[in-house]
């Protein structure tokens, strides 16, 4: 009584499950005439993708380094603006600092969020406008109605 062997792209045949508890000693019935091997053909071919490949991988990562990237510098100090804004609108009475979003890129400051009055959104402005390394500021805050 044979046994059929499954022919595999690569490693050892699959072990006959129901042999399996007798030991690793019995030789396999399964038997290869050839192993497959990559060919000098197709092993030129997947060098020469993986070469492209990494050649296209290394110009993306090389070229999109410098596209409107801050300096370390310059993050420190859009944080530093954010924080000493958001810091003073808790410390004025008129500007409710919960109700505002200060963002800054560069040294550009955006303000969004709602306001109860024109006042309070002239003011958040103000306050802004005099901290050190503020370049310009955008006002976006919106009234509300009470």
């Amino acid at each position: 009584m044979g046994r059929a062997c499954i022919r595999q792209r690569a490693g050892p045949p699959l072990p006959n499950l129901a042999e399996w508890d007798r030991g690793a000693d019995k030789a396999s019935a399964c038997t290869y005439d050839t192993p497959i091997r990559p060919t000098e053909h197709s092993m030129k071919y997947i060098n020469r993708n993986l070469l492209a490949a990494t050649v296209l991988g290394a110009a993306l990562a090389v070229g999109c380094t410098g596209l409107g990237e801050k300096s370390a510098v310059q993050t420190v100090d859009d944080a530093a603006i954010v924080s000493k804004a958001k810091a003073a609108f808790a410390l004025d009475h008129t500007v409710k600092a919960m109700n505002v979003s200060v963002d800054s890129y560069k040294g550009d400051v955006q303000l969004s969020g709602v306001a109860r009055s024109p006042e309070e959104a002239q003011r958040a402005e103000e306050i802004v406008r005099a901290l050190k390394d503020v370049r310009s500021v955008k006002n976006d805050i919106r009234l509300v109605r009470n």
